[in-house]
């Protein structure tokens, strides 16, 4: 086959794909999620909080979302390459501190973690962690 009749085929496909709405799967539903992390009973200042999806508690289809804490220990939950936002369903949460304060390992570990959360279809604007040795 001659390159000019590579390119027309190529660029047949990308008009039909283009046409015909073809864009792939659409992105998954996101539902916000906003909270604070406390470790000590003090706000936890630039730590990564990540929710895992639980397997064991039926979420097979979630995606990783991951936030940063500011200095008052506040964070909002994205998931990439979504955006802002979390799939529903149940999530183990991590939160590592690079640097700084030592977090307890317990926290560190997805496996480990006390922490298990459900995001709602509706969010979680107002969640707090309350870390503890």
């Amino acid at each position: 086959m001659k390159p000019c009749a590579i390119s027309g085929l190529l660029s047949g496909w990308l008009l039909c794909a283009t046409l015909s709405g073809c864009q792939g799967p659409p992105p998954p539903k996101l539902a916000p999620v906003r909270g604070q992390v406390k470790y000590k009973q003090k706000p936890l200042g630039g730590a990564t909080v990540c929710f895992v999806p639980d397997f064991n508690k039926g979420n097979r289809n979630g995606h990783q979302a991951t936030g940063q804490t500011d200095k008052d220990g506040s964070f909002t939950l994205e998931t990439y390459p979504h955006g802002q936002g979390v799939m529903p369903g149940f999530y183990r949460v991590t939160c590592i501190v690079f640097g700084g304060v030592a977090v307890p390992q317990k926290y560190r570990n997805a496996m480990n973690t006390p922490l298990i959360f459900e995001v709602t279809e509706q969010g979680n604007e107002n969640l707090v962690f309350n870390l503890s040795d």
